[in-house]
Protein backbone atom coordinates (compact mmCIF):
# COMPACT_ATOMS: atom_id res chain seq x y z
CA UNK A 1 0.00 0.00 0.00
CA UNK A 2 2.81 2.25 0.85
CA UNK A 3 4.24 1.61 -2.69
CA UNK A 4 1.17 2.89 -4.38
CA UNK A 5 1.44 6.12 -2.64
CA UNK A 6 5.20 6.83 -2.75
CA UNK A 7 5.39 8.22 -6.32
CA UNK A 8 3.20 11.34 -5.63
CA UNK A 9 5.50 11.99 -2.86
CA UNK A 10 8.38 12.87 -5.26
CA UNK A 11 6.30 16.12 -6.38
CA UNK A 12 5.52 17.53 -3.29
CA UNK A 13 8.54 19.91 -3.59
CA UNK A 14 9.98 21.00 -6.30
CA UNK A 15 13.27 20.12 -7.54
CA UNK A 16 14.91 23.83 -7.30
CA UNK A 17 14.31 26.38 -4.82
CA UNK A 18 16.02 29.58 -5.06
CA UNK A 19 14.51 31.16 -1.75
CA UNK A 20 14.03 29.38 1.81
CA UNK A 21 10.57 29.25 2.56
CA UNK A 22 10.72 32.41 5.03
CA UNK A 23 11.91 33.99 2.34
CA UNK A 24 9.65 33.37 -0.37
CA UNK A 25 6.91 33.99 1.66
CA UNK A 26 8.33 37.20 2.31
CA UNK A 27 8.94 38.20 -0.88
CA UNK A 28 5.77 36.77 -2.19
CA UNK A 29 3.81 39.21 0.35
CA UNK A 30 5.77 42.11 -0.16
CA UNK A 31 4.28 41.41 -3.89
CA UNK A 32 1.29 41.18 -3.03
CA UNK A 33 0.98 44.17 -0.37
CA UNK A 34 2.24 46.17 -3.52
CA UNK A 35 -0.26 44.64 -6.03
CA UNK A 36 -2.96 46.01 -3.53
CA UNK A 37 -1.48 49.50 -2.99
CA UNK A 38 -1.52 49.76 -6.80
CA UNK A 39 -5.25 48.82 -7.25
CA UNK A 40 -6.25 50.83 -4.38
CA UNK A 41 -4.67 53.86 -5.80
CA UNK A 42 -4.83 53.55 -9.14
CA UNK A 43 -8.92 53.68 -9.04
CA UNK A 44 -8.75 56.88 -6.50
CA UNK A 45 -6.22 58.43 -8.56
CA UNK A 46 -7.91 57.94 -12.07
CA UNK A 47 -11.22 59.35 -10.27
CA UNK A 48 -9.06 62.47 -8.73
CA UNK A 49 -7.45 62.83 -11.99
CA UNK A 50 -11.33 62.70 -13.77
CA UNK A 51 -12.62 65.03 -11.41
CA UNK A 52 -9.58 67.85 -11.52
CA UNK A 53 -9.36 67.50 -15.67
CA UNK A 54 -13.14 66.30 -16.06
CA UNK A 55 -11.76 63.93 -18.94
CA UNK A 56 -11.85 60.33 -19.16
CA UNK A 57 -8.89 60.45 -21.23
CA UNK A 58 -6.92 62.17 -18.81
CA UNK A 59 -7.50 59.23 -16.29
CA UNK A 60 -6.63 57.05 -18.83
CA UNK A 61 -3.66 58.64 -20.08
CA UNK A 62 -2.63 58.49 -16.08
CA UNK A 63 -3.16 54.96 -16.07
CA UNK A 64 -1.24 54.09 -19.29
CA UNK A 65 1.65 56.24 -18.21
CA UNK A 66 1.74 54.36 -14.53
CA UNK A 67 1.49 51.16 -16.65
CA UNK A 68 4.48 52.13 -18.71
CA UNK A 69 6.75 52.90 -16.05
CA UNK A 70 6.03 49.18 -14.68
CA UNK A 71 6.77 47.88 -18.06
CA UNK A 72 10.09 49.83 -17.98
CA UNK A 73 10.99 48.65 -14.14
CA UNK A 74 10.49 45.05 -14.81
CA UNK A 75 12.38 44.91 -17.98
CA UNK A 76 14.72 46.87 -16.35
CA UNK A 77 15.07 44.68 -13.62
CA UNK A 78 14.61 41.16 -16.20
CA UNK A 79 17.77 42.60 -17.84
CA UNK A 80 19.56 43.43 -15.09
CA UNK A 81 18.97 39.26 -13.97
CA UNK A 82 19.62 37.96 -17.33
CA UNK A 83 22.97 39.52 -17.82
CA UNK A 84 24.09 36.86 -15.76
CA UNK A 85 25.89 33.12 -15.33
CA UNK A 86 22.70 31.31 -15.68
CA UNK A 87 23.69 29.13 -12.40
CA UNK A 88 23.47 32.88 -10.40
CA UNK A 89 19.99 34.06 -11.28
CA UNK A 90 18.01 32.76 -8.36
CA UNK A 91 18.99 36.11 -6.22
CA UNK A 92 18.42 39.88 -7.26
CA UNK A 93 20.70 42.03 -5.46
CA UNK A 94 21.01 46.03 -5.83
Amino acid sequence: MVRVYEPLGRFRQPPFQPFSPAEAGSRVGMVIMFTMLGMALGGWMSGKVYDLSGSYQAAFINGIAWNLLNLTIAITLWRKVMRRPPGNRTSFQF
